[in-house]
């Protein structure tokens, strides 16, 4: 989309969604395209997303980065999207165990850049401690 498309869809001011798409190609979070032709025949210039990862420890954003990756997930095609979802029983010590193997993997696959004919596929994950486990008191973490 373009800056103006961008700034419509956010309901931001066209001078401040400049600021942030300006900020987001500079960090390497947006590419600009080729320039088109816009309304009234102005010159405009799309931006497409790079698919950059990014990490986010924020505590107030979950609704954001759910409804982000739900967009993504339903723009695929249904026969190319796979989803899982498990419980593991897992100690304190697995559980750092699990993340920190989780973290070597992202790494591992986000290090693996422009290759050709690669194609480029998103990827969320998300791990909180289950309401219904055994270990867990009543009421703990529920504010």
């Amino acid at each position: 989309m373009s800056n103006r498309e961008i700034a419509e869809a956010t309901g931001l001011n066209p001078a401040t969604s400049l600021h942030h798409v300006r900020m987001l190609a500079d960090t390497g979070f947006l590419a600009a395209q080729d320039a088109r032709r816009g309304r009234r025949g102005s010159r405009e210039i799309p931006y497409l997303a790079t698919g950059k990862s990014w990490f986010l420890n924020t505590g107030d954003m979950t609704t954001e980065m759910l409804e982000a990756f739900t967009a993504e997930f339903t723009a695929a095609p249904y026969e190319e999207r796979t989803m899982g979802r498990m419980a593991a029983m897992l100690t304190e010590d697995e559980v750092e165990e699990f993340r920190s193997r989780i973290d070597a993997l992202f790494e591992e696959f986000r290090s693996r850049r422009n290759k050709d004919g690669a194609t480029q596929w998103g990827l969320f994950i998300a791990m909180h401690p289950s309401r219904e486990s055994p270990g867990r008191k009543a009421g703990a973490g529920d504010d």
